[in-house]
């Protein structure tokens, strides 16, 4: 496993990746207003872990051919807990335990995010809103095809696919702000951007090795 720790301070990713020259100059301001609109007084006292995998089903080798081989599937744990995370995959709303899926591979990529209370909250209760009504949601599949070939239509409310999904609680919790609507990202997408986010306190890759 690869692990790149920034350290404990919330803002402290930005200030490495914005040293970086693949990172275009209006990207850059982008993330220095966000910064300047998201810090408050508030604790950031939690943690949330984003995990980007590589899946070997059907759907996730369908998504892979349009992400260049990248990532195809995305999911949240909270805190320290990264044995189960939660996802919209083809059976809807579901925990998943990565560990023992039986069609992952070793490639994944997890960020973690340092958020505030307040953000934390927000975050637990969506989850909880998902968990306790999941079977009126189903997996998107007309939406993640449209998204494949970069069309759009009005997000169907009972109905995610797992980067729309993830896109969605990132901006309702206020952890970030997307350039995009939720049901515009695939997961290779939402990774690049979210790899600008000021809130990152460490990315590793491979973690179940």
């Amino acid at each position: 496993m690869m692990k790149i720790v920034f350290n404990s301070q919330p803002y402290a990713g930005y200030f490495i990746l914005r040293r970086s020259s693949i990172l275009k100059e209006n990207m850059r301001r982008d993330c220095m207003e966000f910064l300047a609109q998201t810090t408050t007084v508030q604790e950031q006292n939690h943690t949330i872990s984003i995990l980007f995998s590589t899946y070997t089903d059907f759907v996730s080798r369908i998504i892979g051919l349009f992400s260049k081989f990248g990532c195809t599937h995305v999911s949240v744990a909270l805190d320290d807990d990264e044995e189960h995370f939660y996802a919209f995959n083809t059976k809807g709303f579901r925990k998943e335990y990565p560990k023992k899926h039986k069609n992952r591979t070793n490639t994944n990529t997890c960020i973690r995010l340092k958020i505030t209370d307040s953000q934390y909250n927000d975050i637990k209760k969506y989850l909880e809103g998902f968990e306790k009504q999941k079977s009126k949601y189903s997996y998107d599949y007309l939406g993640v095809t449209l998204c494949m070939f970069r069309l759009h239509r009005n997000k169907s409310k009972k109905k995610y696919f797992c980067s729309s999904f993830i896109a969605e609680l990132l901006q309702k919790s206020k952890v970030i702000k997307l350039k995009k609507k939720n049901t515009r990202y695939l997961p290779y997408q939402l990774q690049k951007e979210l790899l600008l986010c000021p809130l990152i306190i460490a990315i590793s890759q491979n973690i179940f090795l």
